[in-house]
């Protein structure tokens, strides 16, 4: 790898499946949303309150895997296979520990935080059926992208592409099948998308895992954590907290917009979904951007070659 030239072009290059994969997770959620707004409005309200919370979620699931790339590209760059491998199997630890303790508080407290969001009472109880079902899988979702950010580091953007590919079209048929009921399957509504939802993500995780294994970059050893490196845990998360700071603050700005959107009524609410749908696509590029250069750069600083 750092044989290649890196320039502008080549940070284009990279950049451009990773928006792609980027804007296809994205449409995980906004697929449920578009497809049932031929089921029913106040479903889309509903969903869209419900997936507020869960982008705050995925945020910070987003910081660690953000940090994950860094590290490993650094350690690519300086040839350290062993120090690859511990920074995977520590990462799995972090994330796992993240994922279950998040999905703890989701389900302990998603009842004030609706009613903080002052949601409509004729759309609570779908909103957090919908948020309930997936946030069950938040494990699946930080696991998913802890092997997705160990292939990115290694370049491997189009096959994490692809596989983001996969996740949609299986959501799509999913959603077809279970909110309206299509091939015998029960007529489920939002229920039926956070299922195939879920399920989607589930094929996406199973997908990246046998990819990492079948490239073989890095070992999945239990020795790796015995003791524990605490000081690549350290260095992980000085990396991953400040990194999605920024996101992390325009998704809280947007949560409380949205208890102001949830006094105006479902239609509003509905709107209010259809816009965020769009505006988010404006910026997914930037972030795309910003991922390349940070492999990039990774590789460099990991060889010693600062200039």
């Amino acid at each position: 790898m750092l044989s290649e030239k890196y320039d502008s072009r080549k940070v284009f290059m990279m950049s451009v499946p990773i928006f792609i994969e980027l804007l296809l997770q994205m449409l995980v959620g906004n697929v449920d949303q578009i497809m049932l707004s031929q089921f029913s409005q106040n479903s889309v309200a509903a969903i869209g309150n419900g997936n507020q919370i869960m982008n705050l979620i995925i945020i910070v699931l987003n910081m660690t895997s953000v940090g994950i790339t860094i590290m490993i590209s650094q350690y690519i760059g300086a040839k350290d296979e062993h120090k690859v491998s511990e920074v995977c199997n520590v990462s799995l630890a972090v994330m796992g520990f993240f994922s279950v303790a998040l999905t703890v508080v989701l389900f302990l407290f998603y009842k004030p935080v609706f009613q903080l969001l002052s949601i409509p009472e004729e759309i609570f109880n779908e909103a957090a059926s919908y948020l309930l079902i997936v946030g069950s899988f938040i494990l699946v979702q930080g696991l998913y992208l802890t092997f997705s950010a160990i292939l990115r580091s290694y370049a491997l953007m189009k096959q994490v592409m692809t596989i983001s590919v996969v996740m949609n079209v299986l959501n799509i048929i999913g959603n077809a099948m279970l909110i309206n009921g299509y091939f015998f399957f029960p007529r489920l509504g939002i229920v039926g998308a956070a299922i195939s939802t879920n399920f989607s993500k589930l094929i996406g995780l199973v997908l990246v895992f046998m990819l990492f294994r079948f490239r073989g970059y890095a070992e999945l050893k239990l020795s790796y954590l015995k003791p524990f490196p605490v000081e690549t845990c350290k260095k992980l998360l000085y990396i991953s907290l400040p990194s999605g700071a920024e996101a992390l603050s325009y998704n809280l700005s947007q949560t409380i917009i949205m208890k102001f959107i949830n006094m105006m009524g479902t239609a509003v609410i509905a709107t209010k979904v259809y816009c965020s749908m769009m505006a988010n696509v404006a910026y997914i590029y930037s972030m795309a951007i910003a991922q390349a250069t940070q492999i990039i750069i990774g590789y460099l600083v990991g060889a010693g070659r600062l200039n």
